[in-house]
């Protein structure tokens, strides 16, 4: 018989739970074993994504594109990322650029120039970041429309005063008025002032009354060489300035500088490469904004002065003020040029519109403005009625269109287009002018004796001519083919007489019983007989369209047979091998 004392029993069950206890650690052990398999399955697996991460970085550095040197990624970046202006938003930019490699984004974030562009209407981390990693560079700060994000209290103790001596550009677009006078006190109120600001600008949308200047740019006008104002009056201490390059002044008005203190302003900053005036205009006959430049008398110099680097010359102003630019500057490396004049109480007498109320005295628009003299293609447009009439003159065949205007003419003689007539043969006779269009409104009948000699003079001064479009009232076509056949018909015949003119439009508006009247015959034998003589010296034409716009088409028989009998003498005196020709009657 087993023992079976206390003692033997005690010793069994102690022998028992051992073997629990052995059993239970060997299993927590192969459970850990297990269960740290995983952590080292991920832990492989990140491993291996960093040793793919590594070797594409080294492939990717091996791409043409990435040896293109960091200066020029990041040109190409401020391209790709915009021009900041009142509905600009750089966000969706900046994380498309971050996101396409490590190598980009590298250069993104260590790249000071990356970083001095600045919009101020950020949040504050975004903003606190951008000055962060713009280190020692020079800033160009935007406050563009909606209410500023970042706090006053980290404007005025950590943004503005410690970036003051960086600030190089300042722009304020459509903010809250009292935003500019506020910033520029704290950046101009401190130890060391914005000794590298050369850029300002005040742009406000909302035109009317004229915003008052912040009185610290008074201080700070004399040191910029870009200035842009938009609304905004012209600071008195602008006559200081002497490092200009760039001058916009936008439906601004001078409520404390006189048209000399101006022009002399100008000649003291020749290195301009882009001039803008423009004053407001204004409607129901009140005078333009810069009227008060009219009390000025013109005056002309022999030795005129000129920008040479110039390109952008845009003038929106009273005549006075148009008149004394053009006649005391050139501009001969300009390019982009529009010069508009306000012409109230301005009749013109023998001269023609441009040339009285943009006058230039002695001198040649090709003096004053040599890219009117390479001009090949040129647009008239003469809004006439029995008031006055607007001309606008653009040469087209440009990128940037130069454009000549004249607002508000009045005009209460019989005829406007002689007076256009002469200003095309004055400003661009000198030109290779080959193609040329001329609307004229139909708000009256024209002169065709006063307009037919000026018509042959315009014939005679562009040789050259090789398309002619002509839009307005049937006398002016009238007087047109009778100046041609003048200029044709004289006893000496040259190469002057427009020998390539070769495409005709003509666009004619007719009285109600024009077609059905008497007229029509002298109005079609004279344009068959001009045509028969150019014929005969070998000037054929390859191109001719004419429309005629007649109220009275329901009038039986007349249009019809009118057009019949055109076509008839057109096949007859011209002959069917011209390529393209187009009779069209609408009302």
């Amino acid at each position: 018989m087993g023992d079976t004392s206390p003692q033997s029993r005690l010793r069994a069950l102690s022998s028992t739970a051992r073997q629990r206890q052995e059993r239970t650690m060997v299993l927590l052990a192969e459970q850990e074993r297990l269960e740290q398999k995983p952590a080292d399955v991920i832990a492989r697996q990140i491993s291996l994504k960093m040793d793919l991460i590594d070797v594409r970085r080294q492939l990717n550095g091996e791409l043409a594109v990435h040896q293109i040197p960091d200066e020029i990624l990041v040109d190409i970046f401020h391209l790709v990322r915009g021009v900041p202006g009142p509905t600009y938003r750089d966000d969706q930019n900046w994380l498309m650029l971050h996101s396409v490699c490590h190598h980009w984004r590298e250069v993104l974030c260590s790249t000071t120039a990356f970083w001095r562009n600045i919009f101020m209407h950020r949040d504050f981390e975004w903003t606190r970041l951008c000055f962060s990693r713009s280190q020692n560079s020079l800033l160009s700060l935007y406050f563009i429309h909606g209410p500023l994000i970042i706090p006053d209290s980290a404007l005025q103790s950590t943004f503005l005063p410690l970036s003051a001596p960086r600030v190089r550009s300042l722009s304020f677009v459509g903010s809250n008025p009292r935003i500019p006078g506020i910033v520029l006190h704290l950046l101009a109120d401190t130890t060391t002032g914005i000794p590298a600001l050369t850029s300002l600008s005040l742009h406000w949308p909302y035109e009317g009354k004229s915003m008052p200047i912040p009185e610290p740019v008074e201080h700070l006008v004399c040191q910029l060489q870009s200035l842009t104002l938009h609304v905004y009056a012209v600071p008195t201490a602008i006559v200081q300035c002497r490092h200009l390059r760039s001058l916009r002044l936008l439906n601004t008005t001078f409520p404390h500088t006189t048209l000399e203190q101006l022009l002399t302003m100008l000649c003291h900053n020749l290195l301009l490469e882009e001039l803008v005036i423009q004053g407001s205009r204004k409607t129901d006959g009140l005078p333009h904004s810069h009227a008060s430049f009219e009390s000025s008398p013109v005056q002309y110099y022999h030795i005129p002065i000129a920008f040479t680097r110039l390109e952008t010359l845009r003038l929106n102003s009273s005549r006075t003020f148009i008149q004394h630019m053009l006649g005391r500057f050139r501009f001969p490396q300009a390019i982009e040029v529009e010069v508009i004049s306000d012409g109230h109480n301005v009749v013109p007498a023998g001269e023609g519109v441009l040339s009285q109320c943009l006058s230039l005295g002695r001198q040649s628009w090709v003096e004053t403005l040599p890219v009117l003299s390479n001009a090949t293609a040129l647009s008239i447009d003469v809004d006439d009625d029995f008031w006055g009439c607007r001309m606008r003159a653009t040469i087209p065949d440009t990128e940037n269109p130069a454009v000549l205007s004249v607002e508000h003419m009045d005009v209460r003689s019989s005829s406007i287009l002689p007076h256009v007539l002469r200003d095309i043969i004055r400003t661009f006779s000198a030109a290779p002018m080959s193609k040329i269009s001329l609307e004229v409104g139909r708000g009256r009948a024209i002169d065709r004796s006063a307009a037919a000699e000026t018509w042959a003079s315009f014939f005679r001064a562009f040789p050259l001519l090789d398309t002619l479009s002509l839009i307005g009232p049937y006398t002016a076509a009238w007087s047109m083919w009778e100046g041609l056949l003048l200029a044709c018909s004289a006893e000496s015949v040259d190469a002057s007489c427009c020998p390539r003119l070769r495409r005709l439009t003509i666009v004619e508006h007719y009285p109600n019983d024009f077609l059905t009247s008497a007229r029509t015959l002298t109005a079609r034998k004279l344009m068959i007989d001009t045509l028969e003589v150019r014929a005969r010296r070998g000037q054929l034409l390859q191109s001719f369209n004419l429309k005629r716009l007649d109220r009275s088409r329901l009038l039986s028989g007349g249009p019809c047979q009118e057009l019949t009998e055109l076509v008839d003498s057109f096949a007859y005196n011209v002959g069917p091998d011209m390529p393209e020709l187009k009779f069209q009657l609408w009302d």
